[in-house]
């Protein structure tokens, strides 16, 4: 079972546009969405979707052939002329949902700000935020659904290789990963929104508790859906361990099975919507390095002034999705210097104090905010401050914080 996100065909953001689709439409529509993420998806659900395919083909043949008697008829009898175009008023396309195109967004999404309806946040506020931990060895790219994410964390786990936390609340994306190990400090950055439901497999188990992740996820008490099997599945194209990806609607599906549901208040960080002229535009690229050399890790963000939005670079190489096949881009790039240090337990491991605070540059509209972070223990939320020590107002759409070692070097 290989990875084929390049036959994806659909794009789904387009469909809450739709609000009258024909017979046909509806037909290719279910077809190249079900085959859209084929070869990522378990064999359980592939074996589904093809008794499902069979189906829709037999009852779409049987519509065709309908519709033409029905068109015969109508010409003989010299009748109302029928059309199937517009007589079907769907809500639903497959597992894809269509909101009512009149009804107002008015509402903010609690984790990016983005507006949505009140449908919608209704959803959303059933079902907890969801953390997944993604990694970022050159074996697992390109990665699936940080493209998705509300909220991504980027930080060093060791050898500098950097690793990926996903927060997901708004959207759900089919497929996420490649899934890997969990960090102590993974449990910090993510435990002020609202404690989430981690996705992870495997973990860190270390003689000294700065960076004994099992130790801590169970003194904490945090909702792990990491030791459930039927959370992944693995493909046949990449080689293990850079080969597990799971699904947010099938997490999800778990999390409400064990009760762990409903979006805990939390420390919301404030939003606006993004500028609207860039003609001054201070810092239009940033280069982060992690550890002070020349590294495969090091990353690059260029500001783009028609979108208003950063596209992430690994170096100078475009970082894109591997199902959508589209460049990574924030809305926010937050860095938080951190102190960082070998954890000293006969591994390469690092500890990293996500707790606390220390310096912070803020990236927004072209232009950085040199502040300060503040984050006192687990359960509470990162602030970030001005140097007139005011609240920073993010803009609406992805953040993404990089938390980078005291000397890593930052240009912008």
């Amino acid at each position: 079972m290989g990875v084929q996100d390049d036959k994806l065909e659909i794009d789904e953001s387009k469909l809450p546009e739709v609000t009258h689709i024909s017979v046909w439409a509806k037909l290719k529509i279910k077809i190249l969405s079900l085959f859209g993420t084929w070869n990522s998806l378990p064999p359980k659900t592939k074996k589904k979707r093809l008794l499902f395919t069979l189906g829709a083909l037999i009852v779409g043949i049987g519509v065709v052939v309908g519709v033409m008697v029905l068109a015969k008829k109508t010409v003989d009898n010299k009748s109302v002329d029928v059309s199937v175009e517009g007589q079907t008023d769907i809500k639903t396309l497959g597992d894809v949902e269509i909101p009512d195109p009149s009804e107002p967004k008015d509402e903010q999404a609690p984790l990016s700000g983005v507006m949505i309806t009140k449908t919608q946040l209704e959803k959303i506020e059933k079902r907890r935020p969801l953390a997944v931990v993604i990694e970022n060895h050159p074996d697992a790219r390109p990665q699936s659904g940080l493209d998705q994410a509300d909220v991504v964390f980027e930080t060093l786990v060791e050898g500098g290789i950097t690793r990926f936390v996903a927060i997901y609340h708004t959207n759900e994306p089919e497929v996420v990963g490649p899934v890997r190990s969990l960090r102590k400090y993974f449990l910090d950055m993510v435990g002020g929104f609202g404690d989430p439901v981690i996705m992870h497999i495997g973990f860190a188990e270390s003689s000294n508790p700065d960076a004994n992740a099992i130790g801590y996820l169970r003194l904490i008490g945090a909702k792990s859906l990491g030791f459930t099997n039927s959370a992944y599945w693995r493909v046949s194209d990449r080689i293990a361990p850079h080969n597990a990806y799971s699904s947010t609607k099938k997490l999800w599906e778990l999390a409400s099975a064990k009760g762990w549901t409903g979006f805990k208040d939390t420390d919301l960080w404030s939003f606006k919507e993004r500028n609207k002229d860039y003609e001054s535009v201070d810092n239009p690229t940033i280069r982060i390095n992690w550890i002070g050399n020349d590294s495969t890790w090091n990353v690059k963000w260029q500001f783009d002034k028609s979108t208003g939005l950063y596209k992430r670079f690994h170096r100078d190489e475009p970082h894109k999705d591997a199902v959508t096949k589209k460049q990574l881009t924030a809305s926010n790039i937050i860095v938080l210097y951190t102190s960082q240090a070998p954890a000293d337990d006969g591994t390469a491991r690092i500890t990293v104090d996500a707790n606390g605070n220390g310096k912070a540059l803020v990236f927004r509209d072209g232009k950085v905010i040199s502040g300060t972070w503040s984050k006192p223990n687990r359960t509470s939320q990162y602030h970030f401050k001005d140097k007139s020590d005011r609240e920073i107002i993010l803009n609406a759409g992805t953040t993404w914080i990089d938390l980078v070692p005291l000397n890593a070097q930052v240009t912008y």
